[in-house]
């Protein structure tokens, strides 16, 4: 954490013709600074400058803060100034600009004096207008949006109801002790808003999607009405310890199965089970949720961390609704019934007044194994790839203990590719591993293979850009296609230098590799051929070629 002496934000909020606003409130949405250098003169210069090479911005900008509860928000006065302490000097800061009855919008501001400026070279997120220490808000004006949530069958308030506009990043709105809401300044738009609206945690009402009305009359008498269900709870547990397990959940009901949720037409099952609405749902290993009398889909998913749990297991009872890849006839988004450890069809009786249900996750088979090396002695300090469950290149690479090895959650006679590599001694090597075999695995490490090559443009000369694996081998399950902890998918390949020349080690003999060039800037993206890795060799690309195209 770098700290700098602080550079005090003094704007102003004015209307359309230039007068002062009050009672704007103005917060500090996100935040970010200089990665190595203390100042933001290099990143102001390539912002500015329409021929440079807009990737060097994330060399340029450290990774953005969440500001949350650090700044408090401050409101316009009567002559439409704010200011915010804290953000400290030379800073990338946006703000959000909000009020009942003014537009909702973002402000790009650096802490520090500069002329405002507009770039078309900046990340996704930011401007493309930049203003300096004293930025200058226009609130344009807009209806007010406001209504009371109430209970469908007997008009009564709900209070504590959350809302959120749908797809927006703005703060969520809490309905008070009478049900009544305001929402945000809603920016004209030719799309229509949605709001979700979430009930108090622990009340037995559905969540619903309902759909901002254009018309300014109506905005201002926008009442939401919630439909009760039946309350459930879900217990998760390890199908062999009986012990709870921390997991996401999903309620789905297939709307041709189950015409009650034709009751609530605009109900919102969107995601993982959460208490509010655009918030990471906590895992956990009970949840208490509302459901329709009859058919149901539960499914249950541990953290990608723990991936020690078998995939899909009992999504076989939906077959009817699953082309192999996503299970649709769900009224909303299809589910992806790899990214789910269990799966549950349950049938809700009409009459009851509570249900409860557990759903069991299974650990499947192990498979035992041991590294040795080209003498056939044990080796240590290896990182291995592959030991627990997930797509070919997902992951990453984890160092092993020691020169034993364990690989995870296999079905019976399952198959799995597990991948090692000693970055030390260059050692690298690959087996199979089988569930429920009963001989551990023993795998010879031999010397890596090596990738050179160069990155050129139409002209012969050197082009900026990196080499990274493949989208379409990270997504396969082809036990022959290979990964490197040092060009890894779910990261940036190497870059290449200079000269345009660039390295690719780490590769395990016998594996089959397949790269992209991409090209920065103006470059466009080409695909090497094929590659398969040979043990102590260099393979040699020669000059790869990128057209020219769009940055």
């Amino acid at each position: 954490m770098r700290l700098t002496p602080d550079e005090p934000v003094r704007g102003k909020v004015i209307d359309l013709e230039g007068k002062p606003v009050a009672g704007v409130s103005v917060s500090v949405d996100r935040m970010c600074g200089p990665r190595a250098e203390k100042t933001l003169d290099r990143w102001l210069k390539v912002t500015r400058d329409p021929k440079a090479d807009v990737h060097v911005q994330f060399e340029l900008l450290e990774r953005g803060a969440d500001p949350t509860g650090l700044i408090p928000a401050v409101t316009s006065d009567r002559d439409g100034k704010f200011e915010i302490r804290g953000v400290g000097r030379d800073r990338l800061v946006n703000l959000r600009v909000t009020g009942p009855t003014c537009e909702t919008h973002d402000l790009t501001v650096v802490t520090r004096r500069v002329e405002r400026f507009t770039s078309n070279r900046l990340l996704n997120g930011w401007g493309p207008t930049v203003q300096g220490i004293e930025p200058v808000a226009v609130a344009a004006p807009v209806p007010v949006t406001k209504g009371r949530v109430l209970d469908a069958a007997t008009g009564k308030p709900i209070p504590g109801s959350v809302l959120c506009v749908q797809y927006q990043p703005w703060e969520p709105v809490v309905a008070d002790t009478e049900g009544r809401f305001t929402l945000p300044g809603l920016p004209p738009r030719k799309n229509e808003f949605g709001v979700v609206v979430f009930p108090p945690t622990g009340s037995p009402y559905h969540r619903i999607v309902a759909t901002v009305p254009a018309d300014a009359t109506a905005r201002a008498a926008f009442n939401l009405k919630l439909t009760r269900g039946i309350p459930a709870t879900v217990k998760i547990v390890d199908k062999t310890t009986r012990r709870p397990v921390e997991v996401a959940l999903q309620y789905r009901v297939f709307e041709a199965d189950n015409p009650n949720v034709k009751q609530v037409p605009n109900v919102w099952h969107h995601g993982e089970w959460a208490d509010a609405p655009n918030v990471s749902a906590a895992r956990k290993s009970e949840y208490q949720i509302v459901v329709f009398p009859g058919l149901g889909l539960l499914a249950a998913g541990v953290r990608w961390s723990e991936r020690d749990y078998l995939p899909q297991v009992g999504v076989e009872a939906f077959d009817k609704y699953n082309d192999g890849n996503q299970i649709s006839g769900l009224g909303g988004m299809n589910i992806i019934p790899s990214e789910w450890n269990t799966f549950a069809r349950v049938d809700v009786p009409a009459d009851a007044k509570g249900f409860t249900v557990t759903l069991e996750l299974d650990r499947g088979l192990t498979a035992a194994g041991r590294l040795v090396d080209g003498g056939g002695k044990p080796l240590a300090g290896a990182k291995a790839h592959g030991l627990r469950r997930g797509l070919p290149g997902q992951g990453g690479w984890v160092p092993t203990a020691d020169a034993t090895f364990t690989v995870t959650a296999l079905r019976a006679g399952e198959k799995r590719r597990v991948m090692f590599v000693h970055p030390e001694r260059k050692l690298a090597g690959a087996a199979v591993a089988v569930g429920g075999a009963k001989e551990p695995l023993e795998v010879r490490m031999e010397p890596w293979g090596e990738v050179t090559g160069r990155l050129v443009g139409v002209n012969g000369e050197p082009a900026r850009g990196r080499v990274d694996l493949s989208p379409d081998f990270n997504w396969v399950t082809d036990l022959e296609r290979g990964s490197s902890p040092f060009s890894h998918p779910e990261l940036v390949g190497p870059e290449a230098d200079a000269k345009g020349r660039f390295r690719i080690t780490g590769l395990v003999p016998g594996q089959t590799y397949r790269w992209n060039a991409v090209g920065y800037n103006k470059f466009t993206t080409v695909k090497v051929p094929d590659t398969v890795a040979k043990s102590g060799k260099t393979i040699d690309l020669g000059d790869i070629v990128l057209s020219e195209g769009e940055p």
